[in-house]
């Protein structure tokens, strides 16, 4: 291939083996290290995840958002599992800034938290923690967050 300074790649790695999507992913940033810009578009949202510093995502074929993957963390909810040696008091969560949702379980409580998790924190400090579990979000996540919110509008 010669060395275009725009790649456009429309499901590039669909049917390839694994090893063969690794050849690839190598390839792709080459060619963003020597400067070419790729457009990627692509169902594979890890693979999205893995090469993209800067993700659109259309709906009904229109552009709902252009951001860095960062950027569209930060604005996305995430779930927060507290562990602790005695239960939880109920209404603790409730008022903090930035939570959504609340499930009381035994061992502890289960979040969901958009925005920063600050809040939640310091009331977690009233409680005897024992772990806290974040499960990472993923790109799809965001990406059906996106899809949810545009079928409000």
């Amino acid at each position: 291939m010669h060395r275009p300074d725009l790649l456009i790649l429309d499901e590039p790695t669909s049917g390839l083996d694994p090893l063969l999507q690794q050849e690839f992913h190598r390839l792709i940033r080459e060619e963003v290290a020597r400067g070419a810009t790729v457009f990627l578009s692509s169902h594979v949202l890890p693979e999205v995840e893995a090469l993209a510093s800067r993700v659109g995502i259309l709906r009904k074929g229109r552009l709902v958002t252009v951001a860095s993957i960062d950027d569209l963390r930060r604005k996305a909810r995430q779930r927060i599992d507290i562990f602790t040696a005695g239960p939880v008091p109920r209404g603790l969560f409730e008022a903090v800034p930035g939570v959504r949702s609340v499930a009381y379980h035994d061992g502890g409580v289960q979040l969901v938290v958009e925005g920063t998790v600050d809040a939640v924190i310091k009331a977690a400090a009233a409680l005897t923690v024992e772990r806290i579990h974040t499960p990472g979000q993923d790109l799809e996540d965001l990406f059906l967050e996106y899809y949810e919110a545009s079928d409000e509008t």
